[in-house]
């Protein structure tokens, strides 16, 4: 199992260092401005209600309160029949201006900032007191307060990494490069190869290593080998040599030079994102004593010893062909220029935490020209982020005590069995699939385990050393005690209590291997989960994140799984052409979606996109259900139905920089928030009968060319 192409969560996620299990995107939600406010609306752009006809103006003040709307960021000159996203958004879209520190801000971001000050409170109470000098206090305390101290950074320069340059300039002939690889991936540093150990995807009751591909310092192949990035291509060789110039590295052109070949041939060997998401394609199992199969230009033994997974019952690797190609860049390439390719490597990973002329050069080239930044994050903010990476367990379990309600968790677990149940409903009418099918579909269903807010078993950092010598020292040790962490899994029985996310991140995620749903507090909050607000609302938001991350079980990826989390074929041959079928058609329907001159991947977003059409409908029917055959009650001028819909598109509000939008549209399995509200709703009945859309309506589709799968 290819870990990043399998783990599915609900919206990107950011997190420090080149762990391939969870890489780099962050996304955001914050709580509504939960306000009443008058909404008027008349002609043309009046608001749709069970009678639109008789409705000409709306004078009546809307209980925002109890319907969980956010009605001063609604747009009440947009009628929902031609974009719902933008008649629920559209006036916080033209108003809002991006902080200079976001590449984009939405829903998410707005509850991760909320997040930050919480945590950065947390940390200032710790450090008001004396703790023990093993405790997580001291280790928290201790690490942010040396994080802050950028005069230190600044003292010690590079220092912290000389003995990792020492260990680049000890490689003596090419055949050495691989384990100076070994050694440098242990430190977060990302090079050409990469291991992970995630549980055996043919067999999910034992843990196995997986090999990656690896070395870009760009965020994605079409970066270097895409003909019409070469403004971005020549903006990254000038940060290659700024940055070897801030870190008083002899350059004179050479080095970077090298950098630039290394990398252009890396891009042109690695596969693409679209084939990384193939669990079939990237389970490639080979014995230990077998690895020459792959390629004989590799130490294979000294590599197993080397990445200390001797105890792995085979290497899984991920691109066959990758590395066949890497074996023969090893032979084409000096060993003096891979030298200089590890040397900036290293310098790029670790420049955010080194001197401030080193973290400033970082930022011109990966804040503002790949992601169009205008400033940097503020310090404090890094600061919890790396907290969140390396001790965020023992933060989240703070966090929880002060912030996270118990009925919250109850409830939650109610919604989750309601979701069940509908999606249990949905399967069993379900006219393209065999009762066969059926059954083994009802079987992992039921399967599913949720789990909600927080770990029952948390986490010990009784094995983290962290010091006061240096920002960059704690990260090394940060970055080596995760790598042993997750490799020292190999020989022992599968932990059914981890998570991969910590308690104070606003995201939720499915995971194949367990078969399990997973909700961290931080997302149990408005807009997403709201107490006080009506069912239609946080069935709409909460309701559709559970279904989605249900649907995902079922989506191409993770259809490929069977209940125990193994990768098996379940399906009848009829009943898997038919999903094809159906899911072809939402690859083109998505792949019709533009941004400027850039089309929207509908290969790349399908298991999401087809999470979010699965999880509305699963939702909506829930919803249903939970009226218990009572009519809803109508708020302000809004149906139950029109709630559930405005209520999904809330959620997915977001602006983006355009270089940002780029960047995702290249790399991130998500289709961008706008066509993640307005695509899914098309396929709907409940939509077009909420709104009584027609025929000329912007999103109203034709029954016969509505695309039904879960």
């Amino acid at each position: 199992m290819h870990p990043s192409a399998c783990v599915t969560f609900l919206s990107p996620v950011f997190f420090i260092g080149s762990n391939p299990m969870l890489r780099a995107f962050v996304s955001g939600l914050s709580s509504l401005l939960l306000l009443s406010s008058l909404v008027g609306c008349s002609g043309d752009n009046q608001q749709d209600t069970k009678k639109p006809a008789e409705q000409t103006k709306v004078t009546q003040r809307i209980p925002v309160e109890k319907a969980g709307i956010n009605t001063n960021h609604m747009d009440p000159r947009i009628r929902p029949q031609d974009d719902l996203y933008r008649y629920v958004n559209g006036r916080w879209l033209e108003t809002f201006k991006l902080p200079p520190d976001k590449s984009n801000y939405g829903t998410f971001t707005r509850l991760a900032e909320e997040n930050e000050k919480r945590l950065k409170q947390i940390v200032a109470e710790i450090s008001q007191q004396e703790w023990g000098d093993d405790s997580e206090e001291r280790k928290i305390s201790d690490f942010y307060n040396t994080f802050m101290d950028e005069t230190l950074a600044n003292e010690v320069d590079i220092a912290p990494l000389k003995d990792l340059l020492a260990q680049i300039e000890s490689a003596e002939t090419i055949k050495d490069l691989p384990l100076v690889w070994a050694h440098l991936t242990q430190a977060g540093v990302n090079v050409p190869l990469r291991i992970f150990v995630d549980q055996d995807g043919r067999d999910a009751t034992r843990y196995t290593a997986y090999l990656y591909q690896g070395g870009l310092s760009m965020p994605d192949r079409d970066y270097y080998i895409d003909p019409k990035n070469k403004q971005t291509l020549d903006a990254f060789r000038t940060y290659v040599h700024k940055l070897l110039e801030a870190a008083n590295t002899d350059d004179e052109g050479r080095r970077t030079a090298a950098v630039m070949k290394i990398e252009t041939a890396i891009a042109q060997a690695q596969w693409a994102r679209v084939d990384n998401r193939d669990p079939q394609k990237t389970y490639n199992p080979f014995a230990l004593n077998e690895l020459d199969k792959v390629t004989s230009e590799l130490p294979w033994q000294a590599l197993i010893q080397a990445w200390a997974i001797e105890k792995t019952p085979h290497l899984v690797v991920a691109q066959p062909t990758y590395v066949q190609k890497l074996a023969e860049l090893l032979k084409d390439i000096s060993l003096r220029e891979w030298k200089d390719y590890l040397t900036f490597r290293l310098l790029d990973d670790y420049a955010p935490y080194l001197s401030p002329a080193i973290a400033d050069a970082h930022f011109e080239f990966h804040g503002k020209v790949i992601q169009g930044l205008e400033a940097p994050k503020p310090r404090w903010k890094r600061a919890i982020a790396a907290l969140d990476r390396y001790l965020g367990e023992a933060l989240g379990k703070r966090y929880v005590a002060k912030y996270f309600k118990p009925e919250a968790k109850k409830r939650m677990q109610q919604l989750v069995e309601n979701l069940r149940a509908a999606f249990a409903e949905e399967i069993k009418q379900l006219d393209w699939m065999s009762e066969a099918t059926k059954q083994a579909a009802l079987e992992k269903l039921k399967a599913f385990r949720p789990k909600i807010g927080y770990p029952d078993k948390w986490k010990s950092y009784q094995k983290l050393k962290v010091g006061t010598d240096s920002l960059a020292a704690n990260i090394i040790r940060g970055e080596h005690f995760l790598y042993h962490e997750n490799v020292s899994k190999l020989g022992q029985p599968i932990n059914r209590d981890e998570w991969l996310m910590t308690p104070q991140t606003v995201n939720a995620y499915y995971n194949p291997s367990m078969n399990e749903i997973v909700f961290p507090a931080a997302i149990l909050q408005p807009p997403f989960f709201n107490m006080e607000a009506d069912d239609a609302v946080n069935y709409g938001a909460i309701g559709a994140v559970i279904g989605h991350e249900m649907t995902h079980g079922f989506d191409d990826s993770g259809r490929q799984y069977d209940a125990a989390g193994n990768l098996r074929n379940w399906w009848t041959p009829e009943d898997e052409k038919q999903f094809k079928a159906r899911v072809e058609q939402l690859v083109k329907f998505f792949d019709q979606f533009k941004v400027g001159d850039e089309h929207v991947n509908g290969r790349l977003t399908l298991g999401e996109n087809i999470a979010d059409l699965g999880g509305l409908k699963i939702a909506y029917q829930a919803y249903l259900r939970s009226l218990q055959g009572k009519p809803a009650p109508v708020i302000g001028d809004w149906t139950g139905a029109q709630r559930f819909f405005m209520g999904w598109a809330q959620v997915w509000a977001r602006k983006y920089r355009p270089e940002e939008l780029f960047r995702r549209l290249k790399t991130d399995p998500h289709s961008p928030s706008e066509f993640r509200a307005n695509g899914p709703v098309q396929h709907l009945d409940a939509f077009h009968e909420a709104f009584h859309t027609k025929e000329g309506d912007k999103l109203y589709r034709a029954p016969k060319d509505r695309i039904r799968i879960w």
